[in-house]
């Protein structure tokens, strides 16, 4: 992380980009590399250059959530699911996992909007709607609802049936969904 910190951007951003084209290491090569070095340099100053160190000491999930939302880059959608997997898959223990909620991408919006679980398709909304589904720990609801989202509940149209040729099940909301098919 020092090294990082430490490093000009235009060397960050050469990185970033890769030596020829198609190899760029992320979409955003003109902002990625400002939001890594301004990472590494909060990294190194507030939390010793080591970033399990942004979640130890933290008695709630939500407190790790502000942590990590005051990186820049982060946002809600990778705050909240980068909580939801020290929870699940790194079994970290915090208290009051329901300040976890979805993280609210286009997959996540569209799956909420066809099943008519939130009018409001805000971000706000969309985690007020998981909140009411599953008030002890709303962000149980992001991986499935994801994996729907990407499975089933295509952009241009839903393949509920399962027919389209990487499904051979139908969508596990089908017979709950309001706008089955469409």
């Amino acid at each position: 992380m020092k090294r990082i910190a430490k490093m000009p951007l235009a060397e960050i951003r050469k990185a970033v980009k890769g030596s020829a084209p198609g190899e760029a290491l992320h979409r955003y090569v003109r902002k990625i590399p400002v939001w890594l070095k301004k990472a590494a340099t909060k990294l190194v100053k507030e939390y010793n250059g080591e970033a399990s160190n942004i979640w130890n000491h933290c008695r709630t999930a939500g407190e790790v959530i502000e942590r990590l939302d005051e990186f820049p880059g982060i946002s809600q959608k990778k705050a909240h699911m980068a909580v939801r997997i020290l929870h699940e898959d790194e079994e970290v223990e915090f208290s009051r996992w329901s300040d976890i909620n979805v993280a609210v991408d286009v997959h996540i919006r569209r799956v909420f909007k066809r099943i008519g679980l939130s009018k409001d398709l805000s971000v706000g909304g969309i985690m007020r709607a998981a909140t009411e589904l599953k008030p002890d720990y709303p962000g149980e609801l992001d991986y499935p609802m994801w994996r729907i989202g990407i499975n089933w509940c295509h952009p241009r149209a839903a393949d509920c049936q399962g027919k389209h040729e990487e499904n051979e099940t139908p969508c596990p909301l089908s017979s709950v969904c309001a706008k089955n098919g469409v």
